[in-house]
């Protein structure tokens, strides 16, 4: 699934975790404690009948799609968050309740984001590589 500018969203092994993150040039983003980190073996997410809805303080809206884990084993779904006129897709972590956006090497909390709804389970499917 791509955005207007190219970005993917995708998940990758961090550390005990699986993360959702962005895709773009190859590299999927993620931010993880503090930091962000870029990796080349990532899953690409692909599915059908997707919406952003609007969420905030670790909320996840009905038909959000868990796309990943903690190394706590804490639920992760998929978000995103404007930043000076830019979307950035990151995780939401609804036990800190905050959506976690990777930004120019930082790992930062938006209280207010998008949730990654999907309405149709069996049209999703992650591919990996």
């Amino acid at each position: 699934m791509a955005s207007e500018d190219g970005l993917y969203v995708g998940r990758a092994h961090h550390k005990d975790s699986v993360t959702p993150g962005s895709i773009k040039d190859n590299i999927c983003t993620l931010a993880w404690g503090g930091t962000t980190h870029e990796k080349k073996e990532f899953q690409v997410l692909c599915v059908k009948d997707i919406n952003w809805v609007k969420s905030w303080e670790g909320s996840v809206p009905l038909y959000a799609l868990p796309a990943g884990e903690t190394e706590d084993g804490y639920a992760l779904f998929i978000g995103r968050a404007l930043y000076e006129g830019v979307y950035y897709v990151g995780k939401i972590q609804p036990n800190h309740q905050v959506c976690y956006i990777p930004v120019n090497g930082q790992e930062m909390p938006c209280l207010e984001y998008e949730t990654l709804v999907i309405h149709n389970y069996n049209t999703m499917e992650h591919i990996g590589r």
